[in-house]
Order: structure tokens, then C-alpha cells, then sequence
């Protein structure tokens, strides 16, 4: 008896068609074959890239494209939990014979999931009935090098980053522990928008970011003006802040005609 199914309504759904690659639709497949039974899989780039591999996926950077793909498209939503970058299937609705996870809960865990794990007491870190012992050892297996994984909105962030400031400047940008930091706090700030207001960032022609070679301090420290540029599609410019001081002047120089009238 299959565990999984794989409706044909896919085929046809929006957000399924809206994904330009098909190795980024053959991921996400393979996603909703190997979650566990909340929807809940690894974001750990190395870990996607051995699951991937096959498909075209096989670096660093084309798993990180294409968890922003799939993000985009809100395929999938990334979150963390006990120091693990991790992963949701939003609407998964499979309906397994045996609710077990095998990841720590993500923030979309609906109360009835939650009341369900209760009753089955399956524990913290217990695994699904419905996997092979094999397969079930496999997927318990954590890593052991003592090092957090990287933070895949972070990773994607600095992928859109580099490669726009590469494209823009013929040279790569350099990185070092401050951009880590500053990458960091454009994530925390902006979320999950942050890589694509850092690719538009490099499309950006103000004076002052060309003089300086487009730095991410700039990018942070003007995040939440940027993102709304981004996402009105108008650049701010100098040209633009000229005009809008004139008008001020011109309505100043009214009010002051008008008082003098009065």
C-alpha cells in the first residue's frame, strides 16, 4: 500500500507551473516523497545535493537556486529549529496511515497535527513506521562535525549578492567575517525577500552606491528603503529627491503667499 500520493492537480497548479526549471520541479517531487508526515525535511545544502544530485542539482550554489526557486514560489517554506536549517511543505495533505515526524515541528504545524502527535506520545525524536529500518537509520543519521549548518536564506542571499556584483563589476565581491554579519542582519530584517532586494540592489545607479562600489554595508543599512523600492519597481534618485525637495519649496512659497495675502 503506498504511503504517498502524488496527485495529477499538480500538473496543472500555479505554483508548480510557475518553476522555469524542470530539475527545480524533479526537487520538489522528490520532496514530497522523502518529508515526513507533517511536510518537514532538511534544508542542509549537502544533504539536498546527495538528494538532488541526479537531477542537475549537484553544488552548492544550484541547491540554494533552487530552494529560492521553490520558496519563490512558496513550494516551500524554510525555518530553523534546534540549530538545523530545515524546511515545510506547505499544503502537503498526505494522510499517512501512521503521523510521526522525524524533524522538529515547524511553525505551520496546525493544532490538530500537534494534538494527533500527542495521542500517538511518539516522542521528540521518534521516526516513521512507514519507512524501511534501512531507510529509517539513514534519515536518523545527524551529522557529527559539531558545526551548525549555514543558514540556506543566508547561503541565498549571498548567492543573488555575489553573482549580481559579479555581473555588475566583472569581479567577484569579497567576503569576509563583517559581510557574514551584515548578510546576517539583511536576512533578520528583510527575511525571506532579502536575496532578491540584494540582487536588485546591483541594479541600482545612486551616486553614492556606484562611488562605493555597491558594499553590503549600504545594502544594509538602506534594507527596508530598497525593499520598498524592489517591490514598487521605481528607483529612488537623485533626480527624483531634487524634484521632490522643488516641490516642497514651491508649496512653502505658497503657503507664504497666502499667508501674506490674508
Amino acid at each position: 500500500m503506498p504511503d504517498r500520493i502524488i496527485r495529477d492537480e499538480m500538473l496543472e497548479s500555479r505554483r508548480f507551473c510557475s518553476l522555469k526549471d524542470n530539475a527545480d520541479r524533479l526537487a520538489f517531487i522528490s520532496l514530497l516523497l522523502k518529508a515526513d508526515a507533517l511536510g518537514n525535511f532538511s534544508a542542509e545544502p549537502y544533504r539536498l545535493m546527495r538528494l538532488w544530485r541526479d537531477f542537475g542539482v549537484n553544488t552548492e550554489a544550484l541547491v540554494l537556486k533552487t530552494l529560492t526557486e521553490l520558496a519563490d514560489a512558496d513550494l516551500i517554506r524554510l525555518y530553523q529549529a534546534d540549530g538545523r536549517a530545515l524546511l515545510h511543505i506547505p499544503r502537503y495533505n498526505q494522510s499517512l496511515r501512521f503521523i510521526s515526524r522525524i524533524f522538529p515541528p515547524s511553525p505551520w504545524t496546525t493544532p490538530e497535527q500537534k494534538q494527533r502527535l500527542k495521542e500517538k506520545s511518539l516522542g521528540e525524536h521518534s521516526v516513521s513506521t512507514v519507512c524501511a529500518p534501512d531507510e529509517v537509520k539513514r534519515r536518523d543519521v545527524t551529522t557529527t562535525t559539531g558545526k551548525p549548518s549555514p543558514d540556506p536564506i543566508n547561503a541565498a542571499t549571498w548567492l543573488a549578492y555575489s553573482q549580481a556584483y559579479s555581473a555588475r563589476y566583472r569581479e567577484p565581491p569579497v567576503r569576509n567575517a563583517k559581510v557574514n554579519s551584515n548578510i546576517a542582519n539583511l536576512v533578520k530584517r528583510l527575511g525571506m525577500e532579502a536575496p532578491d532586494v540584494a540582487a536588485f540592489y546591483l541594479t541600482h545607479n545612486d551616486q553614492f552606491y556606484i562611488k562605493k562600489r555597491h558594499p553590503v554595508s549600504l545594502l544594509l543599512s538602506d534594507a527596508e528603503g530598497l525593499r520598498t523600492q524592489w517591490k514598487t519597481g521605481t528607483k529612488a534618485t537623485a533626480l527624483e529627491a531634487r524634484s521632490a525637495e522643488a516641490r516642497d519649496g514651491l508649496h512653502e512659497q505658497y503657503k507664504r503667499l497666502i499667508g501674506q495675502d490674508k
